[in-house]
C-alpha cells in the first residue's frame, strides 16, 4: 500500500510554529495554526493523492512512497543544536506532481540560529500545561532554555511553602521527563527567581544547590538522535539512543528557610533601603529634581 505524502515549502509562518509544536495526542497542528491567526486555516485538495495541504503554501511536492518500500542515505545536514546530523537511512518518495504560484516565493530558516529556536518556543506552554495539569497548586511556570534550542534543558517554578511539600519537587522532574524523549535536564527554583533569565537560574543553582544532596543523575533513558552524545551510539557495536537525564534541584531545602544568624535569615536576599529623597533635600530641590 502506497504512503502519500505532500511536502509544502512557503507556507505562512504560523503553519511552521504549529508544525514544531509538541501537541497531545490527537490535537490538529492545522487547528492551532487557526488559533495563532485568529482565523481557520484555508485548505487545497492536492491534484494526484489524497491530502490536503495549507493555501498559503506557495509550492507543494506532491507524492508516495510505494512497496517495496526502498530506503536511501539522507545527510548528514546542518541540524538545530548546530551540529552535522549523522547519515541516516530514508525512505525513497515517488514524487507526483509539483504545484506552485506564478510568482513563488519561500524562506529559509538556518539550522542553529536564533530565528530557527524560535520556531521552538511554543512547546514551553504546552509544557507548562502538561505540568499544571497534574500539579496545579504546586507548579508556578515552566520554560525551556535558549541555550538548549528550547528543547532539551528546562526549568520549573514550584511553589514549595510548607514542609509536607518538601521532595514534590522531585515529582514535578520525573514528571517532566514524560513530556518528551528531548528532555534530558530538570532545574528547580523556588518562586523569587525569573526562570526567563538564565543569570538568576544560575544564581539559585550556585547560592541554594548541594549537589551532594540536590543532584541526581537518572539511568540512561531513550534520548533523541540530534544531540551528538546519543546520535553517536548509533555507531557503537551496540547501538541504542540513550541518555542519563539530570535533576538540578536549586530550591531552598525547606528546613532551611527558616534559618537565622543575629537576626537574619541565611536565604533572605539582600535588599537596599528605601529612602524618602525629601528629607535630604531643599524644598527648591524638591521641585526641580523630583517628579
Amino acid at each position: 500500500m502506497a504512503f502519500p505524502i505532500a511536502i509544502v515549502i512557503g507556507a505562512h509562518p504560523d503553519v511552521y510554529f504549529a508544525a514544531c509544536t509538541k501537541l497531545p495526542h490527537f490535537q490538529d497542528e492545522l487547528g492551532l495554526t487557526g488559533s495563532l491567526r485568529g482565523s481557520p486555516e484555508e485548505l487545497v485538495k492536492c491534484q494526484t493523492i489524497d491530502l490536503e495541504v495549507p493555501a498559503s503554501a506557495d509550492l507543494v511536492i506532491e507524492g508516495e512512497i510505494r512497496p517495496p518500500y526502498e530506503e536511501t542515505t539522507e545527510g548528514p545536514w546542518p541540524e538545530y543544536l548546530k551540529y552535522l546530523s549523522l547519515p541516516a537511512k530514508r525512505p525513497i518518495m515517488d514524487v507526483t506532481a509539483i504545484t506552485h504560484r506564478q510568482h513563488k516565493f519561500s524562506y529559509a530558516v538556518v539550522a542553529g540560529t536564533k530565528e530557527n529556536y524560535a520556531l521552538r518556543i511554543s512547546n514551553a506552554p504546552m509544557f507548562y500545561g502538561y505540568l499544571k495539569n497534574v500539579f496545579p497548586d504546586f507548579v508556578v511556570d515552566a520554560v525551556f532554555t535558549a541555550g538548549s534550542a528550547y528543547w532539551h534543558h528546562a526549568v520549573i517554578k514550584v511553589n514549595k511553602n510548607h514542609y509536607e511539600l518538601e521532595g514534590m519537587q522531585y515529582n514535578v522532574a520525573l514528571t517532566a521527563f514524560g513530556f518528551s524523549t528531548h528532555v534530558d535536564t530538570v532545574i528547580l527554583v523556588d518562586t523569587d527567581i525569573d526562570i526567563n533569565d538564565i543569570n538568576e537560574v544560575e544564581w539559585a543553582m550556585a547560592t541554594r544547590c548541594n549537589p551532594k544532596d540536590q543532584v541526581h543523575i537518572l539511568p540512561e533513558g531513550r534520548g533523541y538522535r540530534i544531540p551528538p552524545i546519543v546520535g553517536v551510539k548509533d555507531l557503537l557495536e551496540n547501538p541504542r539512543l540513550t541518555k542519563a537525564k539530570m535533576i538540578i534541584d536549586a530550591t531552598v531545602p525547606f528546613h532551611l528557610k527558616e534559618k537565622e544568624r543575629a537576626g537574619i535569615k541565611i536565604f533572605e536576599k539582600a535588599r537596599i533601603m528605601q529612602v524618602n529623597l525629601q528629607n535630604y533635600l531643599k524644598p527648591e530641590d524638591v521641585k526641580k529634581y523630583l517628579r
